[in-house]
């Protein structure tokens, strides 16, 4: 599960107002397996929105309605 195989690879997290925001050390391989996370992610959770950002790191921000917060850590084990 592509979930499984992202946790190990965070390096940092930021609880946001709405959401939460994941840090990652940036290489071709990471970023690819960060996309496919979010394809994956907008397939089953719509009302969930992903912004990818990708600097010296990645920082994915995942962003939703009031709960969705508490959603996103559950969902991720985080």
């Amino acid at each position: 599960m592509i979930r499984a195989r992202i946790r190990p690879l965070i390096t940092g997290r930021e609880e946001l107002p709405n959401g939460i925001r994941l840090y990652a050390a940036r290489s071709e391989s990471v970023t690819s397996m960060f996309r496919q996370f979010i394809a994956m992610e907008e397939e089953c959770c719509s009302f969930l929105t992903f912004s990818l950002s990708l600097g010296h790191r990645i920082r994915l921000d995942i962003l939703g309605p009031e709960g969705a917060k508490a959603f996103i850590a559950e969902e991720l084990e985080l």
